[in-house]
């Protein structure tokens, strides 16, 4: 319910008797053993969705049984002033604020990070195992949090080796928030240049490792989490390796692109013979991504759709 209410206000919560709950009002419940104070968006009856004030994403369901109570206003932590949640000020101010929300949904983008991949002079670029990936909802706030794991992830023998984690992470109500480190069991992935960005609540990094030992590992994503333990951040991440990359200089040419519309915008990547075009996106506003023919996608987590997506063989053509 950010920036409305914060961790450690203190609410005043009144029993909801006989009254009939509206929408906007904010309401406490309990469901899946967790206490959350969400404002309504929607009634039919004894159902409400609910979702907070900085939330992308709704509650489910929530039946008029498993709220607990109406929050009808908050104690100011530095003058212990009352501050009404209720009543019609601020249910005007709500209404105002989820209508320019409304007209802004539609405009809401995709953002996307492409690269190139250079083949060595005697090889042509192809994946090398498995892709896989993970997602998570973190909660903590800090330095070092430990954002997700992709466990046992399978690195198979083959020359030229390159390791690519694509990573995206909706902000909100969390920002400023960064990945810090990526590893590969022992081994350290570097961010790659020009590789990540942040633009209305979604992040997007891509991390490389040349030469990852063959074998058998966890990938481990840390980072730094603005933000309280209460407000949680979305984290899709995908790993894939290549073998036939130059080990030299891996990545020709990388850009970064927005789209308000459903056809995504790239940025303009000179390729060159069997060079593979590498992306990773997040996208916003319910948008669904698909995926042609030729094109593998590894994850989609609610409007984050991640990971990596890649394309091979790059034509001799920018796109």
């Amino acid at each position: 319910m950010v920036p409305l209410i914060q961790d450690g206000d203190v609410l005043q919560v009144e029993p909801i008797g006989s009254y009939e709950l509206k929408i906007a009002d904010i309401v406490l419940f309990r469901k899946d053993g967790e206490f959350k104070a969400h404002r309504i968006l929607r009634k039919k009856g004894g159902v409400f969705t609910t979702r907070g004030d900085a939330g992308m994403q709704t509650d489910g369901v929530v039946t008029r049984e498993q709220v607990l109570g109406r929050v009808v206003s908050k104690l100011c932590p530095t003058t212990g002033r009352q501050i009404s949640l209720s009543g019609a000020a601020p249910r005007t101010r709500f209404f105002l604020t989820e209508m320019r929300r409304r007209i802004a949904i539609p405009l809401l983008f995709i953002l996307s990070i492409w690269f190139l991949l250079s083949t060595t002079a005697a090889a042509q670029i192809v994946v090398s195992g498995s892709p896989s990936s993970a997602n998570a909802q973190v909660t903590g706030s800090g330095a070092g949090v430990t954002f997700l794991t992709i466990s046992n992830y399978v690195v198979p023998a083959g020359s030229n080796r390159l390791m690519i984690v694509g990573i995206s992470i909706n902000t909100t109500a969390n920002s400023p928030t960064s990945v810090t480190s990526v590893t590969y069991g022992l081994q350290s992935l570097t961010k790659i240049a020009g590789a990540s960005t942040e633009l209305n609540s979604m992040r997007v990094e891509m991390w490389q490792l040349i030469g990852p030992a063959v074998g058998t590992a966890n990938i481990t994503v840390t980072g730094t989490k603005s933000g309280g333990n209460g407000n949680k951040l979305g984290v899709v991440a995908g790993v894939i390796t290549f073998t036939g990359v130059n080990q030299t200089s891996p990545i020709r040419s990388s850009g970064v692109a927005t789209g308000s519309s459903g056809t995504a915008s790239t940025p303009a990547l000179s390729s060159s013979g069997a060079d593979l075009v590498l992306d990773t996106l997040a996208v916003g506003g319910g948008i669904t991504v698909t995926t042609p023919d030729g094109i593998l996608s590894l994850a989609r987590v609610g409007r984050m759709h991640a990971a990596l997506v890649h394309r091979e063989p790059a034509p001799r053509r920018a796109w």
